[in-house]
């Protein structure tokens, strides 16, 4: 999230990418099926695109939220009294509220059922339910974290179990019984989970990985090799994983390489999976491409979206679209390349590529099958604190008391560093940016990691956003 513009591009039939100019800061969005939805920095929330059953359609009186989420013909916001509102298709209850719900503090949408994990940890289901999506197991317990899949849910309960529902409850092997419900034997100390299309995945505290559920390119056979992993990806039909190393492993689908790890890739700091192909993201802002797409390949799903521009130059961020690349440089300016390289409507041509002109200032990118999406930077207001660690006493005293606070402002350093003021000129600006990109890659820097997780990376930059314009 952050508070910046939204710039959309790419498949547009039905508007879906047409942005209202009245839109202003978001603090954040959701894609659905042919339709968009756009959280306003104030709360407030806009639809456009399909309105064929109401999903491009704010409900009246709806007011402030704090989050949203988009189905393929519906659209769920929660408000920040934990209740929820659902708008759009309604076929299968998938805007019949349970009377029941009780406030919520998440929400996750498959392709026809809602999942809400409330702030007590209870956990509440609507709407289809022909393949038990909707059916909670007896037993449940506290939850922490709920992920759903297109017909399956998974949730991490408070003790580090899991627990699975809906489709896959059997291993059939046929569609859609793969066995993503049925949880191993003796699964614990997990503290991360999600859920595929058809496949479940869960990270335990000791950094090693599980899958299980559909597996007919190898997509959940973890390597044996694999060991601590901090970050993972998935592609259509294929796992990546960066390892504490910051080394790279692959495993599933490999049809046309996108499994097969570039020889002297080096450490990289982030992945991103598409259909067919593999994004990564060096520790030196380089970028590198396998998979479809490569040098000298011609013809479908062959678009170029494996072929790194020479002239990219150093880049902050990648996302892996379809068949498509996109890359966030340091400059705040984007690049694109692979399918949607025109607006034709052929080969699944529908601009996905072609960045608007004078696309600038740039903070965040992300990529959908034939979508894609920018959040740009506004400048609100600076808001000036005088107690910013909230411990109850103000920074003078702290500062009186031996507190550092170098700049002399009154204001404890280690709190404008906290919250991204990395220069300490009193906001949390485009200058902050600059010195965050300088740190990049840098393990345990005495500033710069506002994330908490050991590295400088793109986590860090949603945290400085967050606190954009903030003192």
């Amino acid at each position: 999230t952050t508070d910046g513009s939204l710039v959309l591009w790419g498949r547009n039939i039905d508007g879906e990418c047409n942005v209202p100019a009245s839109l202003g800061p978001v603090a954040g969005f959701a894609l659905g099926g042919a339709h968009s939805v756009g959280l306003r920095a104030n709360g407030t929330v806009a639809c456009w695109g399909q309105n064929d059953y109401g999903e491009g359609s704010v409900p009246a009186g709806l007011g402030a939220v704090v989050s949203v989420a988009a189905g393929g013909r519906h659209s769920v916001a929660l408000k920040p009294d934990g209740s929820v509102i659902c708008g759009g298709f309604t076929g299968n209850g998938r805007c019949s509220l349970p009377a029941r719900v009780g406030p919520l503090r998440d929400l996750r949408v498959g392709e026809a059922h809602t999942v809400g994990l409330g702030v007590d940890g209870s956990v509440e289901c609507w709407g289809g339910n022909s393949l038990g999506e909707c059916d909670l197991p007896p037993k449940l317990g506290a939850v922490a974290a709920i992920s759903a899949g297109r017909s399956h849910t998974i949730a991490l309960r408070a003790d580090g179990t899991v627990a699975c529902w809906g489709a896959g409850r059997t291993s059939t092997g046929i569609y859609p019984e793969f066995g993503q419900s049925v949880v191993p034997d003796g699964l614990a100390g997990v503290v991360a989970v999600a859920a595929g299309h058809a496949h479940s995945v869960a990270v335990r505290a000791d950094g090693t990985v599980l899958c299980w559920g559909r597996n007919s390119h190898g997509q959940c056979d973890t390597p044996a090799n694999l060991g601590v992993a901090t970050m993972a990806a998935a592609g259509g039909i294929h796992t990546m994983a960066i390892r504490a190393d910051r080394s790279v492993a692959c495993w599933g689908g490999n049809n046309f390489g996108q499994s097969t790890v570039p020889a002297g890739l080096g450490a990289v700091a982030m992945l991103s999976g598409g259909s067919v192909h593999s994004v990564a993201l060096r520790e030196d802002g380089t970028v590198a491409c396998w998979g479809a797409g490569g040098p000298g390949a011609t013809g479908s799903p062959d678009f170029g979206q494996s072929v790194v521009p020479g002239d990219l130059g150093p880049v902050v961020e990648v996302a892996a679209g379809g068949f498509h690349t996109v890359a966030l440089r340091t400059d705040g300016t984007v690049r694109c390349w692979g399918e949607g390289s025109t607006n034709s409507g052929s080969d699944f041509n529908y601009g996905q590529s072609r960045v608007p002109g004078e696309l600038t200032r740039v903070v965040r990118v992300c990529a959908g099958m034939f979508r894609t999406a920018a959040i740009r930077l506004t400048c609100p207001d600076v808001l000036q604190l005088s107690d910013c660690n909230s411990n109850g006493v103000e920074d003078g005293c702290e500062i009186s008391g031996g507190a550092v606070d170098s700049d002399a402002d009154g204001v404890l350093d280690e709190c404008e560093y906290a919250r991204g003021d990395l220069n300490l000129d009193g906001q949390v600006d485009c200058a902050d940016i600059a010195v965050l990109l300088s740190l990049w890659g840098a393990r345990n820097p005495p500033f710069g990691d506002l994330s908490g997780d050991g590295v400088v990376g793109s986590a860090d930059i949603t945290v400085l956003l967050s606190n954009w314009g903030s003192y």
